[in-house]
Formats: C-alpha cells, sequence, structure tokens
C-alpha cells in the first residue's frame, strides 16, 4: 500500500540528469509518488496530501481519512563500520578496532542525516500524528550487536550503533 524507495533516480543520462524511475513505477502501478531528494521518493495507493517541509517525508491520506506520516531515508553507505572492523577495504575508510571508535565513525557518516531526519520527525510524533519510517539506513542496528549476539557468535563485539539508538531515543 505505501513503499519508500531509495537509489530510485536511474543510470545518468548524456546531458547529466537522471531518470525518476519511482515517478515511473507510480505511474505503472496508477499509485501517487512524493518526490524527495537524492532519488528517494515516497509511493502509495493512497492520496499524498504533500510533503513534509525538508522533503524527509510524506503524508499520506488512509482510507479512514487519517493522515500518516511516512519518513523515507537513505543514510550515507560510507564508511561503513562492519567493513571498518572486519579489516575489509572500502573506498579509503580506515579499519577500526574498538567500540567507540566505529560509534564515532558513525556518527560522523549518518549524524547529519538523521539529525535532518529527527527534526521533521519528531515535531509528528510529539503531536500525536501517526508515523511510520523506512529506509536504508547504511548501519546496523544497536538492538542487533549486542553481547547477547556477541556470546551466540553472531556478532564480533558489542556496538551500540548511533542511528537506531537515536531513532528509538526520539
Amino acid at each position: 500500500d505505501i513503499v519508500g524507495i531509495q537509489e530510485g533516480h536511474g543510470q545518468r543520462r548524456p546531458d547529466g540528469t537522471h531518470p525518476d524511475n519511482a515517478a515511473e513505477i507510480a505511474k505503472l502501478l496508477g499509485w501517487n509518488h512524493a518526490p524527495q531528494v537524492g532519488g528517494r521518493a515516497v509511493l502509495s495507493r493512497f492520496p499524498i496530501a504533500g510533503v513534509t517541509p525538508e522533503r524527509q517525508g510524506a503524508i499520506v491520506v488512509l482510507p479512514s481519512g487519517r493522515r500518516l506520516h511516512v519518513f523515507n531515508v537513505h543514510l550515507a553507505p560510507s564508511p561503513y563500520q562492519p567493513y571498518q572492523l572486519l579489516r575489509i577495504p572500502y573506498g579509503n575508510a580506515p579499519f577500526l578496532e574498538t567500540a567507540g571508535a566505529l560509534v564515532d565513525a558513525a556518527e560522523a557518516a549518518r549524524g547529519a542525516g538523521v539529525t535532518a531526519l529527527l527534526n521533521e520527525l519528531v515535531p509528528r510524533v510529539q503531536a500525536g500524528d501517526a508515523v511510520v519510517l523506512t529506509g536504508d539506513f547504511n548501519e546496523p542496528s544497536h538492538q542487533d550487536w549486542t553481547p547477547a549476539a556477541v556470546d551466540a557468535g553472531l556478532a564480533p563485539m558489542a556496538v551500540p550503533f548511533p542511528t537506531t539508538r537515536r531513532i528509538v531515543a526520539a
């Protein structure tokens, strides 16, 4: 019924522009389309009443008439902290060895994007509006890299990754 699209732009054309594949998908489905920035969009079979001021989200009108604020993000993909820890080369990112260094690098990479999101999302939550968040966070969750995950052999160390911590706290 509602889809958050990341990387919705197609291959660069000779004139330097990108096609808006999200708009094309919406058109093919007969759905509504709310363009965001950076190749992001919200698509919905329900009407879209508008977008938030900084285009972090869209306001979808449900059949009941209730408005649902759908936020959709695509946070910076690099440096990617699991690769930095596991010594997997990715761009020019340095290898890191401690949970603190991983958290600092994650905050440096994606902190501004999270702040931009929360600047629009938090007032909607505080107002009691219905809110949904979709997206590509490009960072593991603090709820996954836990001591229990380490004990089960599922994570190399416990890391309180900041993106999901900030969102959950908000």
